[in-house]
């Protein structure tokens, strides 16, 4: 796992997301889904936690490491460069193509 994740480039906008999807599941252990369906209200940077909204209505909150907090906000200095609808205006993680990135 760690060479996956040390052989990301991190230069492009696309590295950085990649870079800060693969940390934050593999560094929390969230579900793929509870990933993409994450809000960038749902992060809290300053206090090191990401609410998750998991199956059932069952909310949690989980801690993050220095090293997803890291990622994340280089990952924020560049969502910008993403096109979004204003469907995906809230979603943190966006597609190529400026919709929620899904699972799919």
């Amino acid at each position: 796992m760690n060479q996956l994740l040390d052989n990301i480039p991190g230069i492009e906008p696309i590295d950085l997301r990649d870079q800060a999807i693969f940390e934050l599941l593999y560094g929390t252990g969230i579900r793929v889904g509870e990933c993409s369906a994450i809000d960038i209200s749902d992060i809290n940077l300053n206090d090191g936690q990401l609410l998750i909204h998991s199956k059932g209505n069952k909310d949690r909150i989980i801690p993050l490491g220095e090293h997803i907090i890291e990622c994340l906000k280089n990952y924020l200095k560049v969502r910008s460069s993403f096109h979004h609808n204003l469907r995906s205006e809230y979603a943190l993680f966006l597609s190529i193509k400026g919709n929620r990135a899904s699972t799919g």
